[in-house]
């Protein structure tokens, strides 16, 4: 395996048969070797939120750090029995309008 700026590489042989960390053909076409596990689909201040506030919001931000969505603290917590959230007002109203379909209930 070849490390070269904090990415590793190996060969698509050792990679396809779950050795890409024994790896030393370097005379191979090498192929970036991808990170375990799912891909992060939210950006940094989104899985903050959902860290700090006990929320999963589904990340409005597109790469943008100012136009992260601002969240109030009124989330109403969950009765006995019950296995769901329920959010009153989670966003502001004009950051719902963006969205294609806001429920009756979520303004």
């Amino acid at each position: 395996m070849v490390s070269v700026e904090g990415k590793k590489y190996s060969c698509e042989t050792c990679i396809k048969g779950h050795r890409a960390s024994s790896c030393k053909h370097h005379d191979r076409p090498l192929f970036e070797i991808k990170k375990k596990g799912r891909p992060v689909t939210q950006c940094e201040h989104c899985r903050e939120l959902r860290k700090t506030k006990q929320i999963h919001v589904k990340c409005l931000c597109d790469g943008k750090q100012d136009a992260a969505p601002q969240v109030d603290s009124d989330v109403t917590k969950p009765k006995k029995g019950s296995s769901r959230f329920f959010f009153s007002r989670v966003f502001r109203i004009k950051d719902a309008v963006s969205l294609r379909h806001v429920p009756q209930w979520f303004i």
